[in-house]
């Protein structure tokens, strides 16, 4: 409990991105999705996702619930590939091991993995169902 009110102070406090934008975006999750059978991943910042799940109540995989000892080295490498703190671009893995359904983003962010890392996210699978303020939550289409 301390260490989400530490992140969620942290982000009040944070210049990083607009709180209010991301409020609303959090916000629009919250009421639209089930966190008995959504799972979230949140691509908004390289550090963890903490806030995530305590703001819209969907589960979210986060960075900090995974290590080489917790979840072993071939997870851990396929999760972040190429290179930390990179997420996979394979996003049907991520809904087939993990069951991922809705991704949330933050346009800057997305920049500057691509200026820093010649990464580009690629939401094969997935459709835009909200973009407000350079946020964005994706939804993976039903096959």
């Amino acid at each position: 409990l301390l260490l989400y009110c530490y992140n969620i102070a942290k982000y009040v406090h944070s210049k990083t991105y607009p709180l209010k934008d991301f409020m609303e975006a959090t916000n629009f999750i919250r009421k639209s999705y089930n966190p008995d059978s959504d799972r979230l991943l949140g691509l908004i910042e390289s550090g963890t996702f903490f806030q995530g799940e305590l703001l819209t109540g969907i589960p979210c995989v986060a960075a900090a619930n995974w290590s080489v000892d917790s979840w072993g080295e071939d997870l851990w490498n396929k999760y972040y590939s190429p290179v930390h703190p990179i997420r996979t671009n394979d996003l049907d893995w991520l809904h087939k091991e993990f069951g991922v359904n809705l991704i949330i983003t933050y346009d800057p962010y997305l920049q500057k993995i691509y200026r820093s890392h010649n990464h580009r996210y690629r939401f094969d699978g997935f459709t835009k169902v909200y973009s407000k303020n350079k946020f964005s939550v994706y939804e993976r289409e039903m096959k």
